[in-house]
């Protein structure tokens, strides 16, 4: 049998898969992406729909000169923290590919499973994770939001606080004062005078809503 041709290993990910191998290499086992990381051969991670050049151009583009040594922006137990922007950069990725749908603007995801449910579930499912509800700050977050609908549902939930004594919609959950908005003709909804829950629409338009329990598109960002 003839030997077979060296495969070609793009730098980006002979990198961080050196980095991933050797956590791999004390683990207990745990984790369900063992095999893949633990091979060149593999395929990588679990890529859904992160596009796995862009990736690894990601990779690639990074400043390492922030870094007193470039393998610190993979390595959590890295001593002193010389690389903290691209740390961080790489920790929103690690975490986004674990979710059926992702984009990225600029230097926030938005990640979602494509599941649906209340308000009060959107919130929950994102916090549990230690991320927030979606909330787009411009025209191209909020036009990127509208790729998860599907051909007959078309709203989701963003992070617009629901009790109107609170912020009359004009603020987040946490009473940050919103920067960009998109509200629908007659929106937002003057008549509630409680709680309101807001969604993102078709059309990408806002609107609020007293029926918090509908089912609406999850999306977090990170």
């Amino acid at each position: 049998m003839g030997r077979r041709a060296a495969r070609q290993i793009h730098p980006g990910y002979r990198l961080h898969h050196a980095v991933r191998k050797r956590r791999l290499e004390s683990d207990t086992g745990t984790r369900n992406d063992g095999i893949a990381w633990d091979s060149l051969d593999s395929p990588g991670p679990p890529w859904t729909t992160v596009d796995h050049l862009e990736y690894l151009d990601y990779l690639d583009n990074l400043d390492y000169t922030q870094c007193v040594n470039k393998f610190d922006v993979f390595d959590p137990d890295a001593a002193g923290s010389s690389c903290p922007v691209l740390r961080e950069s790489l920790a929103k990725l690690e975490v986004a590919v674990n979710f059926d749908f992702v984009r990225r603007v600029g230097q926030k995801y938005f990640v979602s499973n494509k599941q649906r449910g209340s308000f009060s579930t959107a919130v929950d499912f994102c916090s549990q994770r230690g991320l927030e509800l979606a909330l787009p700050q411009n025209e191209e977050e909020n036009s990127v939001l509208t790729q998860v609908f599907g051909d007959v549902h078309k709203t989701a939930w963003i992070n617009v606080n629901n009790n109107k004594a609170e912020g009359n919609f004009e603020a987040d959950l946490k009473n940050r004062p919103l920067t960009f908005t998109k509200w629908g003709e007659g929106q937002p909804d003057r008549s509630i005078q409680d709680t309101g829950c807001t969604m993102l629409s078709e059309n990408s338009v806002w609107r609020v809503t007293r029926e918090c329990s509908l089912d609406a598109f999850i999306i977090c960002q990170i």
